[in-house]
């Protein structure tokens, strides 16, 4: 009887670890996915840049978004070929992330400065990218991701001009 009890607390306690770790390692993709669909339902097209509304109270979605930070979100879809990625510089803070369908942050450029924009090819692992010395390849182990360009812009009048820069950034299928 004793043995039978202990098998069973050794096969209850081996049954909660092995669904401990399912769900840790289910948990990134199923986030991702679950926040892709919703930026999807949003009315947001794959390979194209799409500029958030100012972040106040009634707009934010995004737990913890700063209402200092222009954000635009571009959904990565690699299954048709590469991307590129172009993104204008911007005199204060500014960053693009580019995200993997596992919500891991496998690139961050800086986007501070005053020349030209910022050039990226996303491609996945084993393409052959040709690109330019001053473009960066950035490589994502599945099909989809996401970027996501944050700039410094604290009140209406540099959120604007944030925004207006969206029509110049590309995010497209090469």
């Amino acid at each position: 009887m004793r043995a039978t009890m202990l098998a069973f607390a050794l096969c209850a306690i081996a049954s909660a670890i092995a669904v401990h770790l399912m769900v840790i390692q289910s948990m990134p993709s199923f986030i991702m996915s679950r926040t892709t669909s919703s930026l999807k339902a949003a009315g947001l097209k794959e390979n194209k840049w799409t500029a958030a509304p100012r972040i106040m109270p009634l707009t934010q979605k995004i737990v913890r978004s700063s209402p200092d930070l222009f954000y635009a979100v571009c959904l990565l879809d690699l299954t048709s070929g590469q991307v590129q990625i172009s993104v204008p510089l911007w005199p204060a803070y500014g960053s693009l992330s580019v995200f993997d369908d596992t919500s891991e942050n496998v690139h961050i450029s800086n986007l501070q400065g005053n020349s030209q924009p910022l050039e990226i090819i996303v491609a996945l692992p084993g393409q052959t990218v040709s690109a330019s010395s001053d473009t960066t390849v950035v490589f994502l182990p599945g099909p989809s991701g996401i970027a996501i360009v944050r700039r410094l812009a604290p009140d209406e009048a540099s959120h604007k001009v944030a925004t207006e820069l969206v029509a110049t950034s590309l995010c497209a299928a090469r």
